[in-house]
């Protein structure tokens, strides 16, 4: 039986929080405040976890599917209750979706007032929401932020699979967050950097949100070495998880139709290892030749410092997708980092489709073993040659 106050709140997902105490409105969920402990937690859904994972002192513990909900919520071992996702389960009707996400600012609004919420819908095409924001032609992100006890809650259609998600934490967890998959803090100081020091070529550290769209907010990053827990926590469960493809001991998991979308490749022990960032099958919503110029200024930028190989060699000139699908074209280009990783940027021969992954060592000491990795390899040198010859 759940909390009677649960049960009154929650209809699909009209999730109305807690009437906080003194002025802070963000306080936790119903009438489970920030602080809580784990085992408070668990009395309050009154039920035991279907599923749990402890990350340095933080667990996430998933509840049973409820009222069209799926639920994740963190406690930390000494912070106790710090965050909380709520997630429409993919059952959910595209036609009810709008709807849904309509009531819901409407009681969170209500819920959160006088906290006025940053952001708002953008759909200019009028489309259905959920499906707009799904193809990338619209967004709809609400976020309400606590000037009391900066506690932040956020509610938004996910772009990687048009479900509505409502989410809030605590300062601590933002902060807990931002350290995930790095070294515990050492006590002795640290060294000063020193001044003036010459850049060092960066490297692609994970996922990172704004290498495909840099407005996202809030930006969403995954260190490499993330398990497939870790990304389902993030995005929710895939639309189809393969192992066909690659190695035994990885699995590929895809978020968007098409084998478009975002793709995440996890090995059984050393966790993530490489994502693609695609515009699928139908190819960019603008010219193919301006986006593929926008991504190598914008990989560019984000990793200074690394000398790129390849190019793009269109000698017929037209849509380089067209031409390169055609087989009158290719684009491949490559940043390779110091440490054998790699950011590859290049418009499928089969597809048209324009991608950009990053990759570990790990991921390349496979790969460039295999057929496609030879093959690869002999694109890129080609374009190499062709870029050198304009």
């Amino acid at each position: 039986m759940k909390p009677i106050s649960r049960i009154a709140v929650l209809l699909t997902l009209a999730i109305t929080p807690a009437v906080a105490q003194g002025q802070a409105k963000i306080n936790g969920y119903g009438d489970l405040n920030w602080g809580a402990t784990r085992d408070a937690v668990t009395r309050y859904w009154r039920e035991t976890p279907a599923a749990e994972n402890t990350e340095r002192g933080m667990a996430f513990m998933q509840f049973k599917d409820w009222q069209g909900l799926q639920w994740i919520v963190a406690a930390h071992q000494q912070q106790g209750f710090s965050h909380f996702r709520a997630t429409s389960v993919p059952t959910l009707a595209a036609a009810d979706c709008p709807r849904v996400f309509g009531r819901h600012v409407a009681a969170l609004t209500r819920s959160y007032s006088p906290v006025a919420a940053q952001g708002g819908v953008n759909n200019p095409g009028g489309g259905n929401l959920c499906d707009e924001v799904r193809a990338g032609r619209a967004t709809a992100r609400y976020t309400w932020a606590d000037p009391v006890n900066n506690a932040a809650a956020t509610l938004y259609i996910d772009p990687a699979n048009g479900r509505i998600v409502y989410t809030a934490e605590t300062p601590f967890f933002r902060e807990w967050l931002a350290q995930r998959g790095q070294p515990a803090a050492q006590s002795a100081p640290q060294p000063a950097p020193a001044p003036a020091a010459a850049p060092v070529p960066a490297a692609p550290t994970g996922y990172d949100s704004r290498l495909w769209r840099p407005s996202d907010q809030p930006v969403r990053q995954l260190p490499f070495g993330a398990s497939r827990a870790d990304i389902q926590r993030t995005f929710g469960e895939p639309l189809l998880a393969r192992s066909d493809d690659v190695s035994p001991g990885m699995i590929e998991l895809l978020y968007s139709r098409d084998e478009g979308g975002l793709v995440f490749t996890v090995h059984q022990t050393k966790g993530l290892i490489r994502v693609v960032n695609s515009t699928g099958f139908m190819g960019p919503d603008e010219p193919c030749n301006a986006f593929w110029e926008r991504m190598r200024a914008r990989v560019a930028a984000m990793f200074p410092g690394v000398t790129p190989q390849g190019g793009a060699h269109n000698p017929a000139g037209g849509d380089l997708c067209e031409q390169v699908k055609a087989g009158r074209a290719f684009a491949e280009t490559a940043w390779p980092t110091a440490d054998g990783g790699s950011v590859w940027l290049r418009i499928g021969p089969s597809t048209g489709a324009i991608s950009v992954a990053v990759s570990t060592p790990d991921y390349h000491r496979w790969f460039d073993a295999t057929a496609d990795g030879r093959e690869r390899a002999d694109r890129l040198r080609r374009a190499s040659g062709a870029a050198a010859r304009q």
